[in-house]
């Protein structure tokens, strides 16, 4: 299987099989969880196996098509998958698919089943955690200009531990405010259609940034073509020590 990774900031996520303690300087700084976000691109009509993750993960279906499962892909879907909840296959379709693999916490690579099972039965703190959304393409352009106001919509939750998932626009030159990231585990953010200006830079389509739970919410300034939003919230819940990742 040919595919490409293009890290936007946290790793690759390539490491597969790693244990933590491979990876351990790039987990956490100070203290703080590291968030991880980067763009697959799987090959036309290839394949991967099912697996977890250590920690929990969103992923937004941007270009495309396939299967996650028994479920079809394409832009923009969204897949939640909780801490040590396995998944997939991903099969991308003709054209190859391609999505943002998205975390509020550095992850040391996938582990595949069956040949983890082990470490999943060992490890998994809860039941298994799913949630999807889409397909539901990103706003056309001339749509985006011509808005008048903003909007907000959800599309996954809230869920009473904050897990969520909200569509944003904002008209041209627009100004509004995310949701508050105090609300779960902090938040993933995807510019999917026009140009967000933030702290004095233009982040067009498919720009990605991160909004860690202690933050005030994020102000959205739109650019002169309007912006759509997704932003990705995680769930609160209780927080593994590192000792329980080592064993």
């Amino acid at each position: 299987m040919l595919t490409h990774y293009t890290s936007f900031f946290g790793g690759e996520g390539r490491d597969v099989g790693q244990k933590p303690e491979a990876k351990k300087t790039a987990a956490s700084a100070d203290g703080v969880p590291q968030p991880m976000a980067f763009l697959v691109e799987q090959s036309p009509n290839s394949q991967g196996r099912p697996h977890f993750h250590r920690v929990d993960q969103w992923q937004v279906f941007v270009r495309g098509s396939g299967t996650l499962g028994r479920h079809a892909v394409t832009a923009v879907s969204l897949h939640y998958a909780g801490a040590f909840t396995t998944y997939g296959p991903i099969v991308a379709g003709d054209e190859g698919v391609s999505y943002f693999t998205l975390r509020n916490a550095y992850d040391y690579g996938a582990q595949y089943m069956p040949d983890s099972r082990e470490e999943l039965l060992l490890h998994r703190q809860t039941g298994r955690r799913e949630a999807l959304a889409g397909p539901d393409p990103a706003m056309p352009a001339d749509a985006l200009a011509q808005m008048k106001h903003c909007e907000c919509r959800a599309v996954v939750g809230p869920e009473p531990d904050g897990l969520a998932a909200w569509r944003i626009c904002a008209p041209p030159s627009g100004i509004t405010e995310g949701p508050s990231p105090g609300l779960g585990q902090g938040q993933s953010w995807v510019v999917l259609s026009g140009m967000l200006l933030q702290d004095g830079q233009v982040l067009p389509e498919l720009s990605c940034l991160f909004v860690h739970p202690d933050d005030a919410a994020l102000k959205i300034e739109a650019g002169p073509q309007g912006v759509e939003l997704l932003c990705l919230q995680y769930p609160q819940h209780r927080k593994r020590s590192d000792a329980s990742l080592d064993a």
